[in-house]
């Protein structure tokens, strides 16, 4: 495995891998306790036994995989075996360490992972994100600089599910839960010939869960300029019958899809702290969702807040805790 690519519950190793044995003992102690069982039947069974069990908990040990990329040099082959149809759980966490990322090289990328997916039969949760940071702020120059996956245009997600479309023998996956971090947007399609290309990705009839990042970004660039929200192609979910919905903020858009195709939302999470004079909280007012058993949202007292940095700032919070006085 390179050094850029990492990964958790990978292959077990080789047989002379000594950590892999039971109660992690090196195999001389096996072998003398195999010389003292004289019984040819006790061996046989013993054996059998171990392949037994081998069978049943390989699946467990090996449903999730995760995998950290450096974006920093395109992603190096590495041996995919066929363990990877136990996997249920896929993890994609691409960090960019400050170095720009070659716009060319993302197909390779988009690429690589595709081939990983092929051989996941049975996987049920994706979650592919950056390393970039995913506040309630978080800055459109960060999101949209080099060091991200193509995030100039917001179509590595986008080109991830051509990919896999292009590839012979690759249905879609009947994922239960997708979860879009940073980098992978649910942006309309770049040409109106690509059509849905979620649906070339993810079975329309399976997926339950979805997760997407669609928060407020601020253009540092731009001194003075208000916060935008991160637009969402809502009609790529049009045909899905969501159970969960999981978004940073609920803005006109999201609303709407709620209102309309996402009537079969029963959990809906709103993750971004509000302030409490946030024109947003209007939204929440006209939300009609008749299936709905849990809701999670976030609000907070924008002068209490202001106060309290102020008095960080001047000292006073500190000379109030030496009194023995509180904040509430």
């Amino acid at each position: 495995m390179s050094s850029s690519i990492q990964a958790q519950a990978t292959p077990g190793g080789r047989d002379d891998d000594r950590s892999n044995f039971v109660s992690g003992l090196p195999p001389e102690i096996w072998i003398l306790v195999g010389e003292e069982i004289q019984s040819p039947l006790s061996l046989k069974i013993l054996r059998g036994m171990c392949r037994y069990f081998r069978d049943i908990f390989t699946p467990f040990y090996l449903q999730e995989y995760v995998l950290f990329q450096e974006l920093k040099s395109e992603p190096k082959e590495m041996e995919l075996l066929d363990i990877l149809n136990h996997t249920k759980f896929f993890e994609v966490h691409a960090t960019a360490d400050g170095m720009e990322f070659a716009e060319e090289a993302e197909d390779k990328r988009a690429g690589y992972i595709v081939n990983i997916l092929e051989k996941m039969p049975n996987l049920q949760y994706f979650l592919p994100t950056d390393g970039t940071e995913q506040t309630m702020q978080a800055s459109l120059t960060v999101i949209s600089s080099d060091t991200c996956l193509t995030l100039k245009t917001h179509r590595f997600f986008e080109s991830l599910c051509l990919r896999y479309e292009s590839q012979k023998h690759s249905p879609p996956l009947k994922l239960r839960a997708l979860r879009l971090g940073y980098s992978a947007f649910l942006n309309g399609p770049s040409s109106a010939a690509k059509g849905n290309y979620l649906t070339k990705l993810v079975s329309r009839t399976t997926l339950e869960c979805l997760h997407i990042c669609n928060g407020l970004t601020i253009d540092y660039a731009d001194e003075g300029s208000d916060p935008l929200f991160l637009r969402t192609s809502w009609g790529l979910l049009e045909d899905c019958k969501l159970r969960q919905l999981e978004v940073s903020r609920l803005e006109y858009d999201a609303r709407e899809y709620l209102n309309g195709a996402g009537q079969s939302v029963e959990e809906l999470f709103v993750v971004d702290d509000y302030p409490n004079d946030d024109p947003g909280l209007g939204h929440f007012d006209f939300v009609k969702l008749p299936n709905l058993t849990a809701f999670w949202a976030s609000e907070f007292d924008q002068n209490r807040s202001n106060e309290y940095s102020e008095s960080v700032e001047d000292g006073s919070l500190a000379a109030s805790d030496s009194n023995g006085s509180e904040m509430n």
